[in-house]
């Protein structure tokens, strides 16, 4: 867990009422026992808020060890190793600065299977509810429907020839059942006739 130094000095400033100031030179001098403790009931109120949202995943117990100001002296991991870093900006009156939260990765690891888990779950939950949004707008949807009758193949010389009265063989029987395809693709199979003085077919398979 990483404070930036001068946000140190900003919440001393705030805690015991004065005004926080935008820049504070923090090199060369190590925090005092008040800023210390300072930083303490920061990490104690962090360590809190992580321990609950982790309920669920993993039982944790974080603890506060001690405070470095020099990073290098800082070795809990190795300089190679991988970590997850979460920065959080905070504004505090006329300063801002920012916190670094970092876990390394193989603590993270033996715990990848559940935090995969949840994230799948809630992918399942989006992806229905858009689905059933779809499926609301694709029920008022037009289409086209269409019932072929048969289909052949003519030569050029064939259709030049073809006049008023020609009869095309579809090579289709009298009252067999006709393909019914929508938007272009066969969805059921149906015989012709007619309902209430309209062309009509009915319905006798759904492919």
């Amino acid at each position: 867990f990483v404070i930036e130094a001068p946000m140190v000095f900003a919440f001393v400033e705030c805690f015991f009422g004065g005004p926080s100031v935008r820049y504070v030179k923090a090199e060369g001098r190590y925090f005092t026992q008040i800023e210390q403790k300072i930083v303490r009931k920061i990490m104690e109120h962090a360590f809190a808020d992580m321990s609950g949202a982790w309920q669920g995943i993993a039982s944790l117990e974080p603890e506060y060890v001690s405070t470095e100001i020099n990073p290098q002296f800082v070795t809990i991991v190795q300089p190679t190793e991988i970590v997850i870093k979460v920065q959080i900006h905070v504004e505090l009156e006329n300063f801002t600065g920012k916190l670094y939260f970092c876990i390394p990765y193989s603590v993270v690891e033996p715990l990848k299977e559940k935090l995969c888990s949840g994230i799948q779950a809630d992918k399942f939950e989006i992806d229905e509810r858009w689905t059933e949004g779809l499926r609301a707008k694709l029920i008022d949807s037009y289409v086209e429907v269409v019932a072929e009758m048969g289909r052949v193949q003519l030569s050029v010389g064939e259709i030049m020839n073809l006049v008023q009265g020609s009869v095309i063989n579809l090579g289709v029987f009298a009252g067999s059942d006709l393909p019914v395809k929508v938007e272009g693709v066969p969805k059921f199979r149906g015989v012709p006739g007619f309902r209430k003085g309209n062309k009509a077919i009915k319905v006798t398979q759904i492919l």
